[in-house]
């Protein structure tokens, strides 16, 4: 009842505000804990895919996988086109490769760009065997990447620049918390309205990416 409350109460103050200054205000509020404003590059992992029976695998780079739980280099390839990635019986499969670990993560050479389902996303992949024999997919990637290609979804490029900051400071306060609470979790945040929208690399604007880089630091 008492969230409702609150809820109803933001509202009001968000369409007496408008917008624009709602957003505004809320820049104005700092509730990052200590620890978050001592990271100098914070690093974000996205959920794209949760408890999938599969997915498709494309990387143009070269790339390498590692076990994330004792950091063993397990395979290094020039690239991959096209694989299919699911949960094993134990561990994970990428194409015919078996792999015994639960957690892997794919770091990519160059520009970090891989591409799952067709969809393409920088950084790098962590994938993660669920306890339900399920595959769930991460996209770990550096704050400020993360935020160019999420700002879209709750905002129009044409809006004015300084509302376009307004929102990227909210959201990077957002994101910096649920990266600070979740450290013992397999990921941070998913791609879908439960937490933020986010689309990778499709989602990214020019005026966005500019928002994001003037409100840095």
């Amino acid at each position: 009842m008492k969230q409702s409350v609150v809820h109803g109460r933001w509202s009001v103050v968000r369409g007496l505000l408008g917008t624009t200054a709602f957003f505004f205000l809320l820049s104005t509020i700092d509730c990052r804990p200590p620890t978050v404003f001592a990271a100098e590059e914070p690093v974000v992992r996205v959920a794209i895919l949760q408890e999938a029976e599969s997915a498709r695998l494309t990387v143009l780079n070269p790339c390498r996988l590692i076990d994330l739980k004792d950091g063993a280099l397990l395979a290094e390839w020039p690239h991959i086109k096209w694989k299919e990635v699911q949960a094993g019986n134990p561990g994970l499969r990428i194409g015919d490769h078996h792999l015994p670990s639960q957690t892997v993560l794919l770091e990519i050479q160059g520009e970090g760009i891989f591409r799952i389902n067709a969809q393409p996303y920088r950084g790098s992949l962590i994938l993660y065997r669920t306890p339900k024999g399920k595959l769930t997919v991460v996209n770990r990637l550096d704050l400020e990447g993360y935020l160019v290609g999420a700002l879209i979804s709750e905002t129009d490029p044409k809006w004015p620049l300084e509302a376009l900051e307004a929102h990227a400071v909210v959201s990077r306060t957002m994101a910096a918390h649920s990266v600070w609470i979740s450290k013992d979790k397999p990921f941070d945040m998913t791609a879908d309205t439960s937490t933020h929208l986010y689309h990778g690399v499709n989602a990214e604007r020019q005026r966005t990416r500019e928002a994001v880089q003037q409100t840095r630091g």
